[in-house]
């Protein structure tokens, strides 16, 4: 009469002895998986970083270049108005001419072609300036798409992997918590 209840309690020390274990195996691959995880998340977003300072510091060196070429074009923006000035030749308002005074400029072909430098000159720098900036775009898009993908990739093969063990961990946990309440009562 006595040996079938003790043969009962050394199983129930064996089962108890086995799902310890599961237990402890189940934290140990959710604490590996989810340490993994974290590190590929971690690499990868360095990388961004590394990548992202690159991308910027060429778009910064193309923006100097694009600012020292406004300048130029400023200058011929100025050259222009000056040289436009310097061919005006004003005649005021007399008896011998009416009393109408004039404006008109020598050389109007040359002052012209001054304006039309600086306005396609200009218009070309606006051109830099769009590809530049789509390009800085592009670029950025792209490091953004390779982080994604590294963190995705990083979440298949352990983020989920943590999450699963993770899951098992809890529910053996809570077996556990109501097999020892069941065997106390």
């Amino acid at each position: 009469m006595l040996l079938p209840p003790f043969f009962a309690a050394v199983q129930a020390d064996k089962s108890v002895d086995a799902a310890k274990a599961r237990l402890q195996a189940n934290v140990r691959g959710y604490l590996r998986n989810g340490l993994k995880f974290d590190q590929k998340v971690i690499q990868a977003v360095h990388q961004d970083i590394v990548r992202e300072t690159k991308i910027e510091n060429e778009f910064k060196d193309e923006m100097r270049e694009n600012v020292k070429e406004g300048h130029e074009v400023a200058d011929k923006y100025r050259d222009a108005i000056v040289y436009e000035k310097s061919q005006e030749v004003y005649t005021p308002a007399s008896k011998a001419n009416g009393y109408w005074g004039n404006i008109h400029y020598n050389n109007p072909q040359q002052i012209m072609d001054r304006w039309v430098d600086a306005v396609e000159a200009d218009r070309e720098l606006g051109e830099e300036w769009r590809e530049d900036i789509e390009e800085y775009a592009r670029h950025t898009q792209q490091n953004h798409d390779i982080t994604g993908d590294q963190i995705q990739a990083a979440w298949e093969t352990n983020g989920r992997k943590a999450q699963e063990y993770g899951r098992k961990a809890f529910a053996e946990a809570q077996a556990m918590k109501r097999g020892h309440a069941l065997a106390a009562s």
